[in-house]
């Protein structure tokens, strides 16, 4: 379900969901609360990864002006 978080026991990293430009995002946060890692299916054939959502936000832009 969106907004639940798991902690990862090895590097204590936080996983969230989250909705970004109306698509359902993944991203992994440090202890600190920083997104290390960020991913999201554009469509049934596209998996975008970044390590932030401003990248992500660029790409998804570039990805629906060319389709």
């Amino acid at each position: 379900p969106l907004g639940t978080a798991t902690t990862s026991p090895r590097a204590g990293k936080l996983f969230t969901d989250k909705i970004v430009r109306n698509k359902d995002t993944r991203l992994l946060k440090d202890a600190a609360g920083n997104t290390v890692l960020l991913y999201a299916f554009l469509d049934r054939e596209t998996l975008v990864i970044t390590d932030n959502e401003e990248g992500f936000i660029e790409l998804f832009k570039r990805f629906l002006a060319k389709n």
